[in-house]
């Protein structure tokens, strides 16, 4: 399937030829949970680079859609235990 970056050039360069213009922050985001059903701070950093995702979230809450919040935990860089927020539109 290819790594996210690789994903969204192919999305990137289709939408060129299909002669789209460019997606706002808000769009991107939305975009990503409808499509692969969940968007993380990493994946929004590493494929868009977003760096605000709980701002563009509040954003998005704010035009009306319905996003859960899904707290987790993993391990940072250094092998420390620490917690991160999945975000994924309710039905």
């Amino acid at each position: 399937m290819g790594t996210c970056q690789e994903r969204i050039r192919a999305d990137v360069s289709r939408e060129k030829m299909e002669g789209r213009t460019r997606m706002s922050q808000n769009d991107k985001v939305l975009q990503h949970m409808e499509k692969w059903g969940s968007i993380t701070a990493r994946d929004a950093y590493e494929c868009y680079g977003i760096m605000r995702l709980g701002a563009r979230i509040d954003d998005l809450r704010h035009r009306g859609h319905r996003i859960f919040t899904q707290m987790e935990q993993g391990e940072n860089r250094y092998g420390e235990r620490t917690r991160y927020a999945r975000y994924r539109l309710e039905n």
